[in-house]
């Protein structure tokens, strides 16, 4: 404040002083402006030797009367006009007529400034001084005030985040209170109408509500069974050495990649037969459906590439009968569960099979583009 104060009077006191420039300029004595000179064409009458000026003469006429004009009427004959006698001309002084004046001129021969050109200059450049001065000040003054209002931000800082918190805790005891309310009513509800027939009916309607929710969940179920086709992966572990079988796709869908064996299901067959058949045709391995321990659940879906969606069942075996073998579909190799090899593996496996070898059953969805090398969304759950 006191700095805008300051600019304030130096304001002032600058544009006191152009008022006063301004004031002498516009004074018509002080304005150094020299009178113009007298034409040296026109003629200048002589002076006589009194002082008077002989005014000019004019030239002689010929003499002559015009003959009068016959008329109808008679007129009067008008007298003939007096020839004036012609003066002699005066001789003209040289020294009477005065020099012309002519404009001030510089040292090098160029014309100086009209004095009211400089002072509108001055004029211009107190004003642009002024100006300047007042935004410099207003310019300070502007970020002090910024710098103030963060110090105050800073200084109060901790007290809006106690109200913050404080305003949070207030909404959730609130919930908790809606929610306990809503609850003694209805408990109030069923107190009051107990052993009455609305109280039957309100039995009946909560009972038919949890149906409702069930049969919800078995749809969601059987829609997603019959359009996604259903595929099966089992895993050969050994817990006692941490080893785990992987088998190398070596034809078809997922060429190239490490994963466990298995395959879609056949037309009747359920997903334990569809396992043993899969484990003996790509691995030469026989297991028994009872020693086939579901761990996982999961649903794939490809963007723009729907043929590739579909819903893995995966298990872990810890007995069968023969020792894998390399088929021409597969080529199985023991891992250490510390060492697998997720780089050249599906990109979902590092998300879901740590948690598997931890002894974890889940569910999980992944959705995946096109090719399947890119994850645009995942969940999993814990069951």
């Amino acid at each position: 404040m006191k700095n805008f104060i300051f600019a304030f009077f130096i304001l002032i006191l600058i544009l006191s002083f152009s008022f006063q420039v301004f004031a002498q300029s516009s004074d018509g004595s002080a304005d150094g402006t020299t009178p113009p000179a007298s034409d040296p064409s026109s003629p200048i009458p002589p002076e006589t030797p009194g002082g008077a000026t002989t005014p000019p003469t004019e030239p002689a006429s010929s003499g002559t009367t015009p003959a009068p004009t016959p008329s109808a009427t008679p007129t009067t004959p008008t007298p003939p006009r007096p020839t004036p006698k012609t003066q002699p001309k005066t001789p003209i002084n040289q020294a009477t007529i005065p020099n012309p004046v002519l404009p001030m001129q510089t040292l090098n021969n160029e014309p100086a400034l009209e004095p009211s050109s400089s002072q509108s200059l001055i004029l211009w450049a107190l004003g642009a001084v002024a100006l300047g001065t007042l935004g410099f000040f207003g310019l300070n003054l502007r970020k002090k005030k910024k710098q103030d209002e963060k110090n105050d931000d800073k200084k109060c800082g901790n007290i809006k985040k106690l109200m913050e918190d404080k305003l949070n805790e207030l909404t959730d005891l609130k919930g908790q209170l809606a929610s306990l309310a809503k609850g003694e009513a209805n408990k109030q509800i069923k107190n009051a109408v107990a052993g009455t027939k609305t109280g039957e009916i309100l039995v009946l309607m909560e009972n038919g509500k949890k149906e409702y929710e069930r049969l919800k969940k078995l749809y969601e179920k059987c829609i997603l069974d019959f359009s996604i086709p259903k595929t099966t992966l089992l895993f050969l572990y050994k817990p006692q050495e941490r080893k785990i079988l992987l088998a190398m796709k070596k034809r078809d869908f997922g060429k190239g990649k490490w994963n466990g064996i298995g395959g879609k299901l056949n037309e009747g067959e359920t997903v334990k037969d569809a396992l043993v058949r899969e484990a003996q045709e790509e691995i030469g391995v026989t297991v028994n459906p009872n020693d086939l321990v579901q761990m996982v659940t999961l649903d794939f879906s490809f963007k723009d590439n729907s043929e590739w969606n579909q819903q893995s069942h995966v298990f872990f075996a810890e007995k069968w009968i023969g020792e894998p073998i390399e088929t021409e579909e597969m080529s199985p190799k023991w891992f250490s569960v510390n060492a697998l090899p997720y780089e050249n593996m599906w990109v979902d496996d590092p998300h879901w099979l740590p948690l598997v070898l931890e002894g974890k059953k889940l569910n999980a969805k992944f959705n995946f583009n096109k090719l399947g090398d890119k994850i645009l969304d995942m969940k999993i759950n814990l069951i």
